[in-house]
């Protein structure tokens, strides 16, 4: 669940952080993972990045997720393009869900400007669908 500050606000959390602590951790797991969106189960592309052929949402080990952010647009095509849900992508989602490693309630961190949901124990964050680009475009505009 998202923290809720003084005033009754969602306090930020800086992914930027999460990520530097658990920069060794990878997205290892033996259960098999499914999709927070559709319930598809997430396909692997290498240890450390499982995508949902469906509709495109991604779940990326800590260790692999600024390396995904600025990895060339050819290399992601078919996780791009897709249009992202506004409700959960600008603001902090109201009830976590549920790490698809391990069931723990995943926190909210800002990132970008965005808001995404990453495990704290080290399992990986979650990027709903269109999030990926969104972040990529953010990217560029901050170089």
């Amino acid at each position: 669940m998202t923290a809720i500050s003084q005033n009754g606000l969602p306090m930020k959390r800086s992914l930027t952080s999460l990520i530097s602590s658990l920069a060794s951790s990878d997205n290892n797991c033996s259960r098999e993972q499914h999709c927070l969106e559709c319930g598809q189960t997430l396909t692997s592309r290498g240890a450390r990045l499982q995508v949902c052929l469906e509709c495109r949402a991604v779940w990326v080990a800590p260790s692999a997720f600024e390396s995904l952010v600025e990895a060339p647009a050819g290399a992601l095509e078919d996780l791009l393009g897709v249009e992202a849900n506004s409700q959960n992508t600008h603001q902090a989602t109201e009830s976590g869900r549920g790490c698809p490693a391990c069931g723990e309630v995943m926190q909210n961190y800002e990132y970008g400007g965005l808001w995404l949901d990453a495990c704290q124990s080290g399992h990986g964050v979650w990027l709903d669908p269109g999030e990926l680009e969104l972040l990529r475009q953010s990217a560029t505009v901050a170089r």
